[in-house]
């Protein structure tokens, strides 16, 4: 389906797990802009926005919606529960997103759908739904184009120069990312090496060169493990 709908094959295989390559595994993650903007009926290459979303429902309106999760979610983020986790931290985190989504899109779907027995609920008779319903269906009517697709759409030159510059900083922060994986490795190696030394468990192996009149004598010497070497008070 996201094949015929126009999704790059990459990001199929991103979407689905089919990468092994290190920076699909450890960089990016699985959920690809392109293969989402597709599958959720806009063109792959372009950007879009949501009129709706420009109005932001107040706190009052939103603790009607799931309110369970802030009580949760609070006693997550301040460690009074019996047992807590990353991941039970990011759901509720993306719950309480799920509040303004869930708003914004049932201030225009009633119209959709209006036979819906959602509609029912309390919430939407509610006075501060129905005034962000007022606002948000306003934005929808207006249709304000933004400054960022305006650029696009009339002067689609200077877009592509700044879809260039971000390329160019994204591909540079993953070179710096790499940079940094390896030369952590190498000192991880070399603090390997040096601990081995430390315990003696690896042998320290050192070589000069001396001048012995016109003649140059090659010396090679290793420092032993000195936990082995006799105590003073041993060899007294």
């Amino acid at each position: 389906m996201a094949d015929l709908l126009g999704a790059p094959s990459q990001q199929i295989q991103r979407m689905d797990g089919w990468n092994t390559d290190t920076m699909s595994n450890s960089y990016l993650d699985s959920l690809p802009r392109q293969f989402m903007r597709v599958m959720a009926g806009f063109e792959s290459d372009a950007s879009y926005y949501l009129p709706r979303a420009k109005e932001e429902p107040c706190d009052r309106l939103k603790q009607l919606v799931f309110p369970w999760v802030d009580y949760w979610y609070d006693r997550h983020s301040s460690g009074t529960v019996h047992e807590t986790s990353g991941s039970a931290d990011k759901f509720l985190l993306l719950i309480k997103c799920f509040k303004t989504t869930f708003l914004q899109n049932a201030a225009v779907m009633m119209d959709v759908i209006p036979e819906h027995p959602i509609w029912r609920h309390e919430i939407f008779g509610n006075p501060l739904f129905l005034e962000f319903q007022r606002k948000a269906k306003a934005h929808v009517e207006e249709n304000e184009v933004p400054h960022s697709l305006i650029i696009e759409r009339f002067a689609p030159e200077v877009q592509e120069q700044l879809s260039s510059i971000n390329r160019s900083i994204a591909n540079t922060m993953r070179e710096l990312n790499e940079r940094q994986k390896k030369s952590d490795k190498i000192q991880q190696q070399m603090q390997k090496v040096f601990d081995n030394i430390v315990t003696g468990k690896q042998q320290l192996q050192l070589s000069f060169r001396m001048d012995q009149g016109n003649q140059a004598v090659a010396t090679t010497g290793a420092v032993a493990n000195t936990s082995a070497l006799p105590r003073s008070e041993d060899v007294s």
